[in-house]
């Protein structure tokens, strides 16, 4: 296990006790990084969308990139808030320029049972 610092290419390994399942979920989109970064220092943060920093028992979670990404891509900020929403979501983030998102669960059971149930109400099938 590891810490990612800087552009993601500075990794500290760190002792990570903990071992908890975590769910993505990856849409039918990519998102370019060097796009991602440039956009940054124009972007602002949408209301109602959290971009503080997670506080966990292994320390904090953040994703700088999520501001501009959000912005365009609102999808993305609405199927984060609804996995932080859940009950048994420890954290969720969207991994590095996106579009995957991440979410961190209480237990095994939690991420085999709760999403796949209820994602259907974030990310509406086609047709």
């Amino acid at each position: 296990m590891c810490d990612a610092t800087g552009r993601g290419e500075i990794l500290t390994p760190v002792d990570f006790p903990w071992q908890l399942p975590v769910v993505l979920v990856k849409p039918p989109f990519g998102i370019p990084t060097p796009w991602a970064y440039k956009q940054w220092s124009t972007s602002h943060p949408l209301q109602g969308v959290l971009y503080a920093p997670q506080l966990c028992p292994w320390g904090p979670m953040v994703n700088d990139l999520e501001r501009p990404v959000f912005e365009k891509w609102s999808l993305l900020p609405t199927l984060k808030m609804w996995l932080l929403d859940q009950a048994e979501t420890r954290a969720a983030l969207m991994s590095g320029s996106g579009s995957t998102v991440f979410a961190v669960a209480e237990s095994e059971r939690d991420a085999a049972a709760w999403l796949p149930r209820r994602l259907h109400t974030v990310v509406k099938p086609p047709g």
